[in-house]
C-alpha cells in the first residue's frame, strides 16, 4: 500500500462551505484513495491529528467502521447531501434565533445613543411605521432590476393589495424573477385568491407551503425585509442587508420553495405560455453562446446568483436536461 506524501497543502477545499475544514477533507480524501489507514498512518503521511479528526468526521458521518473494523470513507454522494442537509439545518435554525430576536428591537432603541454607530453600518436597519413600510418597499421594488423573493404567511387585505400591487405588476412587466411563497389556506380568501391569480398571470411563480411561515421579502439578494412584531405588520420591519444573514434568508425560501407546491392558476396550457421577458431573453443569449455564469451576470447586470436562478428556471421552462438542450429548445420556440 502505497500513499503519495504530502507537504501539509492541499490543492482542494471544496468542502469548505458545508462546515468541513481543511485538514478534515484531506483526511476524508486520503481514506477515499486509500481505505483501511489507521490513525498513526494518517498522522504520520498528512501530519495532523487524524484521531481527533476521525473523530469528527465519524461525527458528520463521511466516515465509519468497516466490516474489518477499520474506519473507510463513506460514499462521496450520500456524504455531501447529508452535509448539504446539516448546513441547510443549522442554516434555518440560526436564522429562526435571528427573527426570535425581534422583540427586543424597540427596548434596544431606546436605550441608543447618538453616538452610536448607524444601524445601516452593522447590516440591520429597524423602520417603524406602516407607511413608512410601504415607502420602503416600493422603492426598494423601483430599484429592483433581478429578482424577487417573498414569503407571505397571510391573506391579503384589500388595503395591502391597493398599496402593493402597482409595484409588484410593474416589476412583473420589467420583466424580473418574482417568486412567491404563500400558505395553501389563503386561497380560501377571495380577494387573495383573485390577486394571486393577477400576479400569475402577468408571469409570476407562486407556489403554495403548508405549516407555519415567517413574512420574508428580498429585493436582488441584497436587500431584505422581516417584521419587528410577525403578529403586528403595522409595528414596523427591519430591513437587512448584511450578506450572511440575506444568505441565510434566500436559503431557506429556496428550500421552502422546493417543498411547496405550485400555483393552480400559474398554470399553463403549453399553447398559452407566454414569451421569455426581455431578461430571460438575455440569459438565454448568453446560454447559447456558452458564457460562463460570471461573464452572462456581468453582461446583463445582475447577481452571478440572480443569473442561476434564471437558468435553472428556463432549464425547467423548456424541459430541458442542460444548458445546451434549453438553447436549442428556446431557438425552436423562436425565443432566440
Amino acid at each position: 500500500m502505497t500513499v503519495r506524501p504530502t507537504d501539509g497543502t492541499s490543492d482542494h477545499h471544496d468542502l469548505a462551505g458545508l462546515g468541513v475544514s481543511e485538514e478534515e477533507e484531506r483526511v476524508y480524501r486520503a481514506l477515499l484513495r486509500e481505505p483501511n489507514l489507521n490513525a498513526q498512518t494518517l498522522a504520520a503521511i498528512l501530519d495532523v491529528p487524524a484521531a481527533r479528526i476521525l473523530e469528527r468526521l465519524q461525527a458528520l458521518g463521511m466516515v465509519k467502521l468497516g466490516s474489518n473494523n477499520k474506519l473507510v470513507a463513506v460514499d462521496p454522494n450520500i456524504v455531501v447531501e447529508r452535509l448539504i442537509e446539516l448546513r441547510l439545518d443549522n442554516l434555518q435554525t440560526q436564522l429562526q434565533r435571528t427573527l426570535s430576536a425581534r422583540h427586543v428591537v424597540s427596548g434596544l432603541l431606546q436605550d441608543k445613543r447618538k453616538d452610536l454607530p448607524d444601524p445601516l453600518n452593522v447590516g440591520v436597519e429597524p423602520v417603524e411605521g406602516l407607511d413608512r413600510v410601504r415607502e420602503l418597499i416600493e422603492e426598494l421594488s423601483f430599484y429592483t432590476h433581478g429578482e424577487m423573493l417573498a414569503i407571505q404567511p397571510d391573506i391579503f387585505s384589500a388595503e395591502a393589495i391597493a398599496a402593493t400591487r402597482r409595484g409588484d405588476l410593474r416589476c412583473l412587466r420589467r420583466g424580473l424573477s418574482f417568486r412567491t411563497i404563500v400558505r395553501k389556506e389563503t386561497l380560501e380568501d377571495e380577494a387573495t385568491a383573485r390577486y394571486l391569480r393577477e400576479l400569475a398571470s402577468h408571469g409570476a411563480q407562486i407556489r403554495l407551503a403548508e405549516g407555519r411561515l415567517e413574512r420574508v421579502l428580498v429585493f436582488d439578494q441584497i436587500t431584505g425585509i422581516v417584521p419587528l412584531d410577525p403578529n403586528s405588520s403595522s409595528r414596523g420591519v427591519l430591513v437587512i442587508r448584511a450578506a450572511g444573514l440575506i444568505s441565510g434568508l434566500v436559503t431557506l425560501f429556496d428550500r421552502i420553495w422546493r417543498e411547496a407546491m405550485p400555483h393552480p392558476f400559474g398554470l399553463r396550457e403549453a399553447d398559452e405560455e407566454p414569451p421569455p421577458s426581455e431578461i430571460e431573453r438575455q440569459v438565454l443569449s448568453a446560454m447559447a453562446r456558452g458564457d460562463k455564469d460570471e461573464m452572462g451576470a456581468r453582461t446583463i447586470g445582475i447577481s452571478v446568483r440572480t443569473y442561476r436562478s434564471h437558468v435553472a428556471g428556463l432549464i425547467q421552462r423548456l424541459g430541458a436536461e442542460s444548458r445546451f438542450q434549453a438553447a436549442l429548445r428556446a431557438r425552436e420556440r423562436g425565443w432566440l
